[in-house]
């Protein structure tokens, strides 16, 4: 997932390489009223109720590679799959990212190869709100289903199987069947 900075995106935190200390740099944010609704779009959910991001950013000792560690946090509002129904839930995500120079994406894997996931580096920033947001894409529950949820009545197996012979619609073609050999 490639890390850019968009014309005009949901959840922008960038931070300037130039702006990394020495021994690291922690940064902490929380999502807006207005930034939460536009992620809401984004990801197509009834609400993003809270997101949270901490990151420790460090460089390599020549500067590079660049190394993001930290977790992303959010209280979201999906629909259930089975009932439709509306419901809260947490989600989150441990992030451990390297980015390193170079537009290639494989340049990036076999430079940063122990990493779990490599970024390329281009410009002078990375956008931290971005890289919180795709891994709260990553987070959400693709068939979420809200606790207790049961599926319809007309999902489940027939219980009885002589309740299903009667039911059936070629059940009296059966009958007709065994009067007239």
């Amino acid at each position: 997932m490639p890390v850019e900075m968009n014309a005009d995106p949901e959840f922008s935190r960038p931070l300037a390489l130039d702006d990394i200390k020495p021994a690291g740099t922690v940064v902490k944010f929380t999502a807006t009223d207005e930034e939460r609704e536009r992620l809401a779009r984004r990801f197509d959910l009834p609400d993003v109720e809270r997101m949270v991001a901490e990151f420790r950013v460090t460089r390599g000792a020549s500067g590079i590679p660049i190394r993001v560690i930290g977790r992303v946090a959010a209280r979201v509002t999906q629909r259930c799959v089975v009932s439709l129904e509306a419901f809260s839930s947490d989600v989150g995500d441990d992030i451990e990212v390297e980015f390193v120079p170079g537009d290639d994406a494989a340049t990036a894997e076999d430079f940063a190869a122990d990493v779990v996931e490599a970024e390329s580096l281009s410009g002078d920033q990375i956008d931290l709100g971005e890289l919180a947001a795709q891994h709260l894409a990553v987070a959400l529950d693709p068939y979420p289903r809200k606790p207790g949820a049961e599926p319809p009545d007309w999902t489940k197996g027939r219980e009885n199987k002589e309740e299903s012979r009667a039911n059936n619609p070629f059940s009296v073609l059966s009958e007709l069947r065994k009067k007239n050999p």
